[in-house]
Order: structure tokens, then sequence, then C-alpha cells
């Protein structure tokens, strides 16, 4: 594979979404990650700038290809493009998930060009498979829904216990959430109980039964097939997961598993169902998947903390159920990630592998505001409570690291750890829409059969992209419903920026807004410009544009509720947020920054550098490593001054 004079190399990308270097740092110093200790003693440890939007599937194709945004053209979770409908945000939610949007080669790619084997593993923006020599497990960006097509549950009675609930301040009634039938489970301490249907929400009558029983004083429960319970498929206790469970969903071989957390004599009861994972599809080629799922259990697409969904009395996010529960589902990845990358690596040797690991960003939405002490919700108990989660989480970091280099490592293998982002503590939301709304430069209209405002295109001047942070100009002769003459573009554009700049927080007398500018006064022009809004926008620390509500990033209907919303509040949900933020904002010990650790075969022992690299540096760097060429599109430079040695 070698195409110079540099030595050929196996390199192995480690992503640890959200990580952040500070933190690492601290951690090593308490001794909580003594593998990633010991590797770096010969190693650098870097902060890399990331591209913006400062997101997930942008900043990981950033890393994967070497370029900027407005080459690659993926900007954030959900984005519009120039000539769409102002609501194409609100249908549009999986193109910037996957690879084939990318205009830029990514870096496996390059590889398979040279003759070289690459493994992608539960990388986002790595699915479908692109080019060749390239096996591709999983892959679409958390939250994109290519595989699974359930949510997780939690089904309980009475109140639910030992919950991280308590972080948010909220009261759960002791009343049913989910399990059906609803009434109370009887308090017994024979072997007489009645049974319960656990339904998969949204592909009913799909399901299983559940019976509550004592023994010896100590609560249980059967899961069957049916109701008669002579099908059981697992008997747990409490603290106990039952095995992948076979399960038809929808004509679909698929598995679930359950975990018991209560089951107390005195009625209550929780119990946390994974999603339905299908056992088969979601690799390259196609017949990896079923002796993968056989041997592992089945691929958990990115999701690996516990995340079940809202309802008006629980929070938005993924630690609203036992942190014991959510770190045991993150051990489980880890190890599922580790020993499937090291079987495929006994099987078929690879040049290059590019994985990922994202339970540190979901506990940073949930959790990283009650670390910082100006947090209004925060307090010494809830500070000493988070800490723990996330040294245990760090710990999970230094596990899988420790696990993959010491099974796939060799002489010849170079390391890089790195995330996409980090994340600032954040307690105040923005909604840019209603700011825009309230200056007249959005429209609605009340639709009486909806009983909700719809957005009119043809009385809007402008649309706020949600993610990310653009506001897109209604230009006639652009956008199908353009109200905006291009005679007036640019009056409507310094309207724009007038209001937000003019935006002043009624609560704390702060201006949220750190940045207002046009596309072109950032550079911010490519190949894919098309794909950024004609404002760009972003906010101070403390600020957020996502409260955790489920209407948060629509534009074309809005609830009566949303429309009388405040457009700057208090926020107790999302404790941390990235994308709004400028990529080198800091505050206290907490930074937006990226991570990147670099050890191993090719690389110098500098220890810790003042000065940042880019994201878009490491796929060409990566490439030196493996003596070939950077990406055909990199925008980023080899850096040199990470490597050394023979």
């Amino acid at each position: 594979m070698r195409v110079d004079d540099a030595k050929s190399r196996r390199v192995m990308l480690i992503g640890v979404d959200g990580a952040m270097l500070s933190m690492v740092e601290r951690y090593l110093e308490a001794g909580s990650m003594p593998a990633l200790a010991g590797l770096l003693d010969n190693g650098t440890a870097v902060e890399a700038l990331p591209s913006v939007p400062v997101d997930t599937p942008t900043n990981w194709t950033t890393i994967a290809t070497g370029a900027e945004p407005v080459n690659h053209g993926i900007n954030s979770f959900i984005a519009k493009w120039a000539g769409e409908e102002l609501t194409v945000q609100d249908t549009e939610r999986a193109r910037s998930m996957q690879s084939t949007t990318s205009r830029a080669e990514l870096l496996w790619e390059t590889v398979g060009q040279h003759g070289g084997s690459s493994l992608v593993l539960n990388y986002p923006v790595g699915w479908p498979p692109k080019g060749e020599g390239v096996r591709v497990i999983g892959g679409d960006t958390p939250g994109g829904l290519i595989w699974h097509k359930t949510r997780e549950e939690l089904y309980a009675q009475g109140p639910v216990q030992d919950s991280l609930l308590k972080l948010y301040g909220v009261t759960i009634d002791p009343t049913p959430l989910s399990f059906e039938p609803a009434k109370a489970w009887p308090s017994l301490t024979g072997s007489d109980s009645e049974s319960a249907f656990l339904p998969v929400s949204g592909h009913e009558p799909a399901g299983l039964w559940a019976q509550r029983r004592f023994v010896n004083g100590e609560g249980r429960l059967a899961i069957s097939r049916d109701e008669a319970g002579q099908d059981q498929v697992a008997d747990l206790a409490p603290g106990q997961w039952s095995q992948w469970i076979p399960m038809d969903l929808d004509g679909r071989e698929s598995s679930t598993r359950f975990r018991l957390i209560t089951a107390d004599t005195c009625g209550g009861l929780e119990l946390y169902r994974t999603r339905v994972e299908p056992v088969e599809g979601y690799s390259h080629p196609a017949d990896l998947a079923a002796g993968i799922s056989s041997r592992h259990g089945p691929y958990v697409e990115g999701l690996e903390c516990p995340y079940v969904p809202a309802g008006e009395e629980r929070p938005f996010g993924p630690a609203n159920i036992c942190g014991e529960v959510m770190l045991e589902l993150a051990h489980q990845q880890v190890r599922w990630i580790t020993d499937v990358i090291c079987e495929q690596d006994a099987e078929q040797p690879f040049d290059l592998l590019m994985s990922h690991f994202h339970l540190i960003d979901y506990l940073n939405h949930t959790m990283l505001g009650y670390l910082d002490s100006g947090y209004p919700y925060t307090s010494e108990s809830y500070r000493r409570l988070t800490e723990g989660i996330y040294q245990d989480a760090y710990r999970l970091v230094d596990e899988l690291i420790a696990g993959l280099v010491s099974g796939c490592g060799d002489p010849d293998t170079s390391v890089v750890v790195v995330s996409d982002h980090a994340c600032l503590p954040c307690w105040r939301y923005i909604s840019v829409l209603d700011i825009l709304r309230a200056e007249g430069l959005v429209a609605y209209d009340w639709d009486s059969e909806t009983e909700s405002y719809v957005l009119d295109p043809a009385r809007s001047l402008v649309g706020p992209a949600l993610q990310p942070q653009h506001v897109w100009v209604n230009l006639a002769g652009r956008e199908p419903h353009g109200a905006v003459r291009p005679a007036d573009f640019e009056a409507v554009r310094q309207r724009v920026i007038d209001t937000l700049n003019s935006v002043v927080d009624p609560d704390t007398g702060e201006k949220p807004f750190e940045l207002v500018a046009r596309r072109e006064s950032l550079n911010l022009s490519g190949v894919a410009e098309d794909r950024v809004g004609d404002i760009v926008y972003f906010l101070k620390p403390t600020y957020t544009t996502w409260d955790g509500s489920r209407d948060a990033n629509s534009i074309g209907e809005l609830s009566p509720k949303r429309m009388s919303r405040r457009p700057i509040t208090a926020t107790h949900v999302v404790a941390g947020h990235h994308t709004p933020h400028l990529p080198a904002a800091r505050r206290g010990m907490f930074h937006n920054s990226a991570m990147s650790l670099w050890f191993g075969a090719g690389l110098g022992a500098h220890g810790r550098p003042p000065a940042p690299i880019h994201l878009r540096d490491v796929a060409p760097t990566l490439a030196r490593l493996l003596g070939v060429p950077g990406p055909r599109h990199a925008d980023g430079a080899v850096r040199y001054s990470l490597l050394g040695g023979s």
C-alpha cells in the first residue's frame, strides 16, 4: 500500500464523541484512566478545533475527509439546502447522517484505492458503504434510525426509584408510566400473580408477557411469550439482565433484552427494555451481521445509554433512568465494540480502523451543568453524584482503548483517540425562530383543523434552520415560495443581523449572541456552500438553542403553547450543548474544542502542546502514517509536529 518513502503502518482511530481533554487530564491525574496514562507516556495530547457547526455528523465527516463542511457538505443533523422549502428540516432527517451525502472523499476510500483494507465500525456517516476493500458495521449517525424501528421502554408501577430524575428536580406521580394494563401490581408473598402485557410501542400487538412473583420474600419478574407463562424466556431478580430474546418484529428477525431495576414488596416495579434490534442488515458485506449477532448480540446503533422518550412528566434525555443501568449498557457496548473489532481483525487484518463510542456526548447534554458551580440547579451532592458518573464513564473509555490496543495493536500500529467536539454547560434556552417571528420576519397562520399555527412561506422573509445555526433568506428565484426580491436580499440580511445583535435576556441583562455574520464574512465558501445559510450565528456559553422539547427543532407547525412561550427561558433539561457555540469557546474548565491523543508507531512523545490543531488535519496525518496520499478533497494539512520515530 506504500506510495512514497513513508513507512506503511496500520492505523487505529478510536472516536469518543464529546470527550473533553480537560476532563481526560483530570481523570488521568486521578488514576482513573491507567491504560491511557501508560500509552501517553510516549505520545501527545492536544486540543483540536472542530469545524462549524460544532456537532456530530459535521465533525466526524471532517475527521474522515480532512475537508471543511463547505466542501464535504454535511452540516449538522437536520439541514436545509438552497432551493428547498423552508420546512424541509421538519421532514428531512436522514441525509445528513449518511456517507453518500459527503461531497469529499473519505479516508477509507483513499486507502481502498491504494490496495488497503479498512474496518469502519459504528462510525457516524460511515453508512452506506463507499469504496473498495472496506468492511462497514453500523455507522449511521446516532438517532438516524436506519436499522432499529423501536424505542426503549421503561415499564413502571409506583414511584420510579434510584433515578437521575432527582437531578432535574422533576416529580413523577406514583402512577403507571407505560405499563399495561394500567393497574397496580398485587403485593403478594406467594407465587400467584397477574400477567401484564409488555407492548412494543408503535408495533402493537408485538410484545411479551410479564408475571410478578415473590420467592423467599424477593420480588422477581418472569417474562414469557404467552399470557399463561408457559413459554418463559427470562426469570429476573432485581439487578439482573436477560439474555437477548429473539422476536419477530413486523416480519423481521430481531432481538431485545430486559433489565429488572426494582420489584419491591410494596408494589413498586421498574423494568427496562432495550430497543428491539434487527439481527441482520447492518453490515457490509451483508453476511457479517448474522454471525456477529449470534456470537456477540445485535448491533446497538449509537445510543449506548438509555434514551427513554420524554412525556410531560419525564425530561428529554438519556439519563432518565438509574445511572447504574446507563453505565451497564455502556459497558456492554464497550465489550461489543472491542470483541467485534478484534474478531474482525483476526479474520482479516485491517490497515485502517475507524470506530466510534458515543456515551460521553449524551452525558454532556444531560448532566454537564451539574459540574459547574454557576449552574442554578446544582448542589454539592448533585456535583458529587455527577462527578462519579463521569469518572466511571471515562473509565469505560480507558477500557475501550486498552482493549483495542492490546487486542489489535502491534509495533507497526499508530493509534489516534479523537473526539468531534466537547461541550459547554448551559441553562438558558433561546428560540431564534420566536425572536424572528416577533420581528415580523417569519409568518404563521392559524389552522383550525390541526389547532396549530402553520408557517406561511409566502409571507415569511426568512427561515431559521434550527440545526445548524443558519438563517436562510426566503429569496425569490431560489426558494420555492421566495418572498424576498433579490434587490432586497442584503437589506433583509442586515435586518436579521441587527435583530439578533439587539436581543437582551430580560432575566440577566446579557446579550446572548456571541457572533452574527453573513456567510461570506466567515469565509464559508466552497463547493458545498449551497448547503450553508445566508447568516450564521453563535451563542455565548450558558445559552442553548435546544430545550429538550419535541418541537424545539420544528418550524412548519407550532402548538399554541409553543407560540405563547417567551423566546428566552430557563432550561433544566439540556445541561450542556456544543452546536451553538464557537469552536474555541470556553467557560472555566469546560471548552468546546475536541480532544486528540496520538501514540504508537511513527508518532512522537510531545506531551501537551499549547497550540491546538484542527480536526481537518487528522485525515491527512493518518494518511501520512499509512503511506498514502491524503483524501482527495482535504483542506487540512499533515501535522508533522506530531510525528516522530521510525
